[in-house]
């Protein structure tokens, strides 16, 4: 997913990934940019 900025109308990567901790407990983070891009992909290869 990308979003566009008002500011300048550049694309922007985003990525939101789920952490759950033992107690099923969640939290959604919000990776942007670079960190979506590659860092996201990469946990997304080991939580599939």
């Amino acid at each position: 997913m990308s979003i566009r900025r008002k500011s300048n109308n550049e694309s922007v990567a985003k990525r939101d990934i789920t952490i759950a901790d033992e107690s099923k407990k969640t939290v959604v983070v919000s990776l942007w940019g670079d960190l979506a891009t590659n860092i996201g992909q990469e946990l997304l290869d080991i939580a599939d």
